[in-house]
């Protein structure tokens, strides 16, 4: 029975792969990013979770509502708690304005198009942002024992979705710091030792992924590319300055890739709010001071400091998020070669969070002090009611609501649910009720509802031939070379995708049923495919000669069993040769063989796979990966940690902090 998904980014699983991956960690990304095989190290911390939230489906949960309850709604909560939260700090009499502070962060273009575009791990990371924000500042300004381990905790919450929205965390909290200390508002001996504590509670806790990605560094590597491209950093430069000052991503609202829209006047009124916090500021300290004697001066240097704070740090977020477009736009070039982590960075638009939380503090700030200040003048007491701080907050609330809905509803926006086709249902009926091993490669990629498994891995991610356009891979079909390559890793079926979303055959960012058909013409008349089968729109064509998992050179017969996606065992008919055992997963050096107490890690085959060679006598065989053995001792370390702050917070005396 097919069922509902979100659209966008947002994986979709089958109830019959799932099992595949749920469960502890796992070293080896045998299916879900690629179809030949992958470290996951790199992966690992926003895997966590992911295989934590699958695993809940064994209970019966429909993977959908685990999206909806694990995933989406945390991230909108979250974000207006945190927003809320860390205004409250800065601002504790402000209560509207920090309900206001919540609407901005969570109602804003780049939180809404993150969130129905599908990319709910992204959402769950930038809504955790203000609150770690807070955690920290919190400890800057209280040091205690249980501050710094409520601010690892939240920091290692963070990191397990994102670690580029941890490295703009800790920039924010580093130019906190830092500021902070120009104004002499923190003690620097205190804040070495609890700034430091966190971090390494956050190590520990993560263990589970640091210890391996140190010691296996190229393994990770492998499976990251072009990340430091400025090609890539300037192509990716879709939003410019106009637009990231405005808090206005550039593919709001249609969220097309690549397709940006023209400025709308309607949202420069945000930065005017906003900046206008520096003004009213100014106003409100100096009526202050002459009306009211006694003023703790060094409470008001805090919050004017804090203003100018979150001022700037809204237009460094804003001047990044533009990338490598003008104004100045050398210098982002230039940050992103050569400031260490700023590769990581080449989708700028993550920049737009720290406009985001700027604009959460400066907007209420505003709009408080505008109320206050006019007010403070006599001629204009009678106004009170009209400009009542509520009815002006609340105002701007439901503006602000209306503004983004009005332009969000008057463009052919795309669905933010989708139903998965009957082809599709079909499709994976047939592919599953196959128990062997086999892969399928998706022309010209693999299709959002295509069924795979690690038993049934997808390629269709460029693995093979990295052009995805589609005519040209199916002339490629016709080469040898290619089709020798596609049996070597056991590829069965070749298949033709239905487009029911519009996004593989496309001309001009639409979908052209004509270069479907074109491909299609390709693959029929191609001498080295059989059509098998189809499912509507989908094609299903056969390779004759797809290999094993696992083969030989020698063509001995062999039983290979599973016992997780990164070890294997394996048993040879034929054991009076010497011979190569040949593994199909892409070639990592970490995988290794046994013969009883002998072990030979793995040598490249054929350019790309993995082999071993087995001595004469050898009859049976266990193949490994490396790298597993060290999660499985940072998964001890990570919970021992996290059981031990535990039982620490618990013991530790309940006393709240108290604002001086």
């Amino acid at each position: 029975m097919n069922g509902n998904t979100f659209n966008g980014d947002s994986r979709y699983f089958f109830s019959e792969n799932l099992p595949f991956f749920s469960g502890l960690p796992q070293a080896w990304d045998a299916s879900l990013n690629t179809g030949i095989g992958q470290s996951a190290i790199h992966t690992l911390w926003i895997n966590s979770y992911l295989s934590f939230t699958i695993s809940l489906t064994q209970l019966g949960i429909p993977w959908f509502l685990i999206q909806i309850f694990f995933w989406m709604v945390p991230a909108v909560v979250i974000s207006f708690i945190s927003a809320f939260t860390l205004y409250r700090f800065f601002f504790p009499q402000q209560k509207l304005g920090a309900l206001l502070a919540g609407i901005i962060y969570t109602v804003n273009s780049y939180f809404l198009l993150i969130l129905l575009g599908g990319q709910a791990g992204v959402g769950l990371v930038y809504s955790l942002i203000p609150y770690v924000l807070y955690r920290f500042f919190k400890l800057f300004r209280f040091p205690s024992f249980k501050n710094s381990v409520l601010a690892g905790l939240a920091l290692s919450l963070q990191l397990l979705f994102d670690p580029r929205f941890v490295y703009l965390t800790i920039l924010t909290i580093g130019a906190y710091w830092f500021c902070n200390m120009l104004w002499k508002n923190l003690n620097l001996k205190i804040l070495l030792l609890w700034y430091f504590f966190p971090a390494f509670i956050t190590c520990l806790l993560h263990a589970f992924w640091i210890i391996p990605l140190l010691l296996f560094r190229n393994a990770s590597s492998a499976s990251i590319q072009n990340l430091d491209s400025v090609t890539g950093f300037t192509f990716f430069s879709f939003a410019d300055f106009s637009h990231t000052f405005s808090l206005l991503h550039p593919n709001w609202p249609e969220n097309i890739f690549g397709k940006t829209y023209f400025m709308n006047p309607l949202f420069l009124i945000l930065p005017l709010i906003a900046y206008s916090s520096l003004v009213f500021m100014q106003t409100h300290h100096s009526l202050l001071n002459k009306q009211v004697t006694g003023i703790n001066s060094k409470l008001l240097n805090i919050e004017k400091g804090n203003i100018i704070f979150f001022a700037l740090i809204g237009i460094a977020g804003a001047f990044m998020a533009k990338g490598a477009n003008e104004p100045l736009g050398n210098i982002n070039i230039w940050i992103f070669s050569i400031i260490p982590g700023m590769q990581m960075f080449r989708d700028p638009t993550k920049w737009y969070t720290l406009v985001a939380v700027s604009y959460a503090m400066l907007i209420p700030y505003s709009l408080y002090k505008f109320s206050e200040t006019f007010l403070n003048f006599k001629k204009f007491q009678n106004y009170k009611k009209i400009f009542n701080i509520r009815r002006v907050v609340l105002s701007m609330g439901i503006i602000w609501v209306l503004l983004h809905g009005m332009t969000y509803y008057s463009h052919p926006v795309r669905k933010v649910f989708t139903k998965v086709p009957l082809e599709y249902v079909q499709l994976k009926e047939f592919i599953y009720d196959n128990d062997s091993f086999y892969r399928t490669l998706w022309i010209p990629q693999w299709q959002r509802f295509g069924y795979f498994s690690n038993l049934h891995p997808a390629i269709g991610r460029g693995e093979v031939i990295p052009i995805a356009d589609p005519r040209y891979m199916a002339k490629q079909l016709k080469n040898e070379a290619i089709i020798n390559k596609l049996n070597d890793l056991g590829v069965k079926y070749v298949i033709l995708p239905y487009d029911s979303e519009g996004e593989l055959f496309l001309k001009d960012h639409k979908y052209d049923d004509r270069l479907y058909l074109k491909t299609k013409n390709e693959l029929d008349a191609n001498p080295y495919l059989f059509k098998k089968i189809n499912f509507g729109k989908i094609l299903v064509y056969e390779l004759k000669n797809a290999k094993d998992r696992f083969w030989t050179v020698s063509s001995s017969t062999l039983v290979w069993n599973e016992i997780s996606a990164t070890e294997y065992e394996i048993k040879l008919e034929n054991d009076n040769i010497e011979d190569i055992l040949v593994f199909s997963d892409s070639f990592d050096t970490n995988w290794i063989a046994r013969f009883d107490i002998r072990e030979q890690r793995s040598e490249i085959f054929k350019r790309s796979l993995n082999s071993f060679k087995v001595p004469e006598g050898v009859g049976s065989l266990k193949i490994y990966y490396e790298p597993q053995r060290w999660i499985d001792l940072g998964l001890v370390i990570s919970f021992f940690t996290l059981f031990s702050l535990g039982m620490i917070m618990l013991l530790l005396p309940r006393k709240e902090d108290k604002y001086a």
